[in-house]
């Protein structure tokens, strides 16, 4: 359960959590980049809804290994009892990782028309960092 960063720091984690942390930075970037462009008044860029649609679809591979590792972390496991939720982000994944023939993917039209997504996702994505800061020694 040891792994060293190319700085040549040690870090303690569970080789599965480090796998699935590496697909958590990807979601974490993106979230960044997309709260940048908002920092910048630049909500119509269209790399303002890119960074979105990819902090949303990188967040649902986590969840993903997330259950699949059986990871179990009360604050996450909350919000991942919402089904409602997980199954928009879900959704919002597909539409931005396969084609589909309309501009406007339905799927992603559905998540941003519920009014609660975005404390929910903001809460689950703090939770999810939370539980790797706890993990890394």
């Amino acid at each position: 359960m040891r792994w060293c960063w190319p700085s040549g720091s040690l870090i303690l984690i569970k080789p599965e959590h480090l796998t699935l942390h590496r697909y958590f930075l990807n979601a974490s970037r993106n979230r960044s980049l997309f709260l940048a462009k908002l920092q910048e008044n630049a909500i119509d860029h269209p790399h303002t809804r890119i960074h979105l649609d990819l902090w949303y679809g990188c967040l649902y591979v986590v969840i993903e290994g997330w259950r699949k590792e059986r990871i179990i972390d009360p604050t996450t496991t909350a919000l991942l009892r919402d089904k409602k939720r997980v199954d928009l982000l879900a959704g919002l994944r597909n539409a931005t990782f396969h084609y589909h023939p309309e501009y406007v993917e339905p799927r992603a039209e559905a998540l941003y028309g519920d009014p609660q997504f975005v404390e929910w996702i903001n809460a689950l994505h703090d939770a999810v960092s939370d539980f790797f800061l706890r993990e890394t020694i």
